[in-house]
């Protein structure tokens, strides 16, 4: 029988005679041991495949099988219908995973009963069951689970499609701190609309503008990466400001101080966007120092 190596043997203490009649059949389906026998047998059958092992992981004991109703009775087994939900959390927000329909086989055992799942197997081999129907039993927060994984493919198809080296542009703004200053002048407001992350052969290159106009960038900082990292590697990246272009000039401004600040919003870095850029950096050109902060915020 599919599932055989799930087997779960239970005790049948205090549940009468180990027989299935019309009159307990119900009882069998419901009984909470039954059911936590159950769970137990979907964490197990969860290891033996990548996708349920990502979804449900070690965490099936603190599922529920839910609704089991009689799907099949006579006196030599009983299969039940039911649900699983499990409630696990991730940085913070709790979701909810759900295999929305499922049978499990009680059949009596001298001095208890067997337990087992009966459509979920061990290996696909041998079934007719496919990967593809497997996976679409499972819902995560009421969304097919087969939807979320072709959006997530899709999502990858579209990102190798983009050279590696191509610019990243943000839409926002550059806030009410963002400012230049040259000499002992007052600071002059710094405007932009748009902001440009593109990778060099020394590090980055971050530009800041008006995206709608043929100027060039009002300002632009270049540097490494903190420890060469990969883009979006993490959640916060430091660069450093070693040089600071102004109004597009080709010439750079060597800066004696100056960094830029990426904060990136999403779990991995597959699927993090921008969504602050704190840079700043000093320098002098024709013996004057020059001094500038821009607080980006994207949209």
């Amino acid at each position: 029988m599919i599932g055989s190596t799930l087997v779960l043997a239970m005790a049948a203490t205090g549940m009468g005679p180990p027989e299935i009649t019309p009159a307990n059949a119900e009882n069998l389906c419901l009984d909470q041991r039954i059911r936590q026998a159950v769970v137990n047998a979907i964490g197990e059958w969860s290891q033996g495949y990548p996708f349920a092992r990502v979804i449900i992981g070690e965490d099936a004991r603190f599922g529920e099988v839910q609704s089991p109703s009689v799907a099949i009775a006579n006196r030599s087994y009983l299969i039940c219908a039911a649900s699983f939900s499990l409630v696990k959390v991730r940085q913070g927000k709790a979701y909810t995973v759900r295999i929305e329909r499922c049978y499990y086989r009680i059949a009596p055992l001298q001095g208890g009963y067997n337990v087992r799942l009966e459509d979920l197997p061990a290996r696909l081999d041998g079934t007719d069951i496919s990967s593809r129907e497997l996976i679409g039993r499972f819902t995560i927060d009421g969304r097919p689970y087969a939807d979320i994984l072709a959006e997530n493919q899709q999502r990858l198809e579209r990102r190798s499609e983009q050279p590696a080296n191509q610019p990243l542009i943000v839409d926002g703004n550059c806030g009410s701190s963002s400012w230049t200053q040259l000499g002992n002048a007052r600071q002059v407001p710094l405007r932009c609309d748009s902001a440009m992350i593109a990778r060099t052969e020394n590090g980055l290159l971050i530009a800041f503008g008006i995206k709608q106009t043929n100027a060039a960038p009002a300002i632009s900082f270049a540097g490494p990466l903190e420890g060469g990292q990969a883009l979006a590697a993490h959640a916060v990246q430091i660069a450093d400001a070693v040089r600071i272009y102004i109004a597009g000039s080709p010439h750079p401004i060597p800066a004696s101080s100056g960094s830029c600040t990426l904060h990136w919003t999403g779990d991995t870095n597959k699927n993090r966007r921008i969504s602050r850029i704190v840079c700043g950096g000093g320098g002098a050109k024709n013996g004057q120092a020059i001094r500038t902060m821009v607080e980006f915020s994207a949209r």
